[in-house]
């Protein structure tokens, strides 16, 4: 279990410690604004006990998912790791954090034959459960890891938004769900950047464990697939689909969402062109020779889409 959670013995400490800090701030601000004091963490031994029962049934949920007793344990292991005060969230300093072999929780995570399909469909179906409303929010987002080295599966300079700039780092595209009940992540997946496709880095490819069959995929295309695998799954009631301009300037991504009979509302760069109403479109006579016309063209190309910003401009 995490060995360090906060208690009443050290409840008055941290209290000062943000008083103290909220202090020095105020001081500092020229403008005079107050900044507010952390609230207070009334937690006692006796609700930390609780807390960390309720953690081992809510684990026990997901024992159906592996295949052995071993994984079921390792995973409460695992669990509490993430949970746990270790600042490097890699599995060998959470193991040494909870005095547990490292190359036993290595294994686990790294070799261990277990499917994840399972622990999603019991994840998003106690999601449905507790938090789902017929109107409910699907949202689309990434978030970034920044690493140092090659070894990493998928890692590769590229924008990482934890530090606002490219950097070397790994990208994760993730899926999450809201309601008025509460919020929470649902699924997630790695991106692979396609220089991770290249002939040149086949051995890498083999070294972190990459399956053969993977091929690139754009954070777009991610999104809509984790969107459609969480509809055939069938868990999570929803109405609505949001997401930042990386996914609402992709045309492909848009339609996909349309396609599946749900509204969406992404964000737009102001340069994108628009129709304010839809044009007449046709695929043009084949004329006998060379390949037959398949790409839609304007019936009347007098007309053309308008930038977002024009129209904003006109409300």
């Amino acid at each position: 279990m995490p060995k360090e959670i906060v208690t009443e013995s050290n409840r008055q400490y941290l209290k000062e410690q943000a008083q103290a800090q909220n202090s020095k701030a105020e001081k500092g601000r020229p403008d005079g604004m107050e900044t507010s004091v952390a609230p207070e963490c009334n937690l006692s031994q006796k609700d930390v006990k609780l807390i960390l029962n309720k953690l081992k049934k809510y684990m026990k949920l997901f024992k159906g998912a592996f295949q052995r007793m071993e994984q079921s344990q390792k995973s409460l292991i695992y669990m509490n790791g993430l949970l746990g005060n270790v600042a490097r969230k890699n599995v060998e300093q959470m193991a040494l954090g909870l005095r547990e072999k490292v190359r036993s929780l290595q294994y686990f995570v790294g070799q261990s034959q277990w499917q994840t399909e399972p622990v999603i469909v019991i994840h998003q179906g106690l999601i449905g459960e507790t938090l789902g409303e017929e109107d409910g929010v699907l949202l689309i987002d990434e978030s970034s890891s920044v690493k140092q080295g090659m070894k990493s599966v998928g890692v590769a300079a590229q924008y990482c938004g934890s530090v606002g700039k490219t950097a070397n780092g790994q990208v994760g595209v993730y899926l999450g769900y809201a309601s008025r009940k509460g919020y929470s992540l649902i699924e997630g997946r790695l991106f692979m950047p396609e220089k991770w496709f290249e002939e040149g880095q086949a051995e890498q490819r083999e070294e972190c464990g990459v399956p053969e069959d993977l091929v690139f995929k754009t954070k777009p295309e991610i999104g809509l697939e984790l969107l459609e695998n969480a509809m055939n799954r069938g868990k999570l009631p929803f109405f609505w689909v949001a997401a930042d301009a990386l996914y609402g300037d992709s045309p492909a991504f848009r339609d996909g969402v349309a396609g599946t009979g749900k509204y969406y509302f992404t964000a737009i760069k102001e340069n994108s062109l628009i129709w304010c109403t839809p044009p007449k479109v046709h695929i043009p006579k084949w004329s006998g020779r060379g390949r037959r016309p398949t790409r839609l063209q304007l019936s009347d190309k007098r007309k053309h889409p308008i930038p977002i910003k024009d129209l904003v401009k006109k409300i």
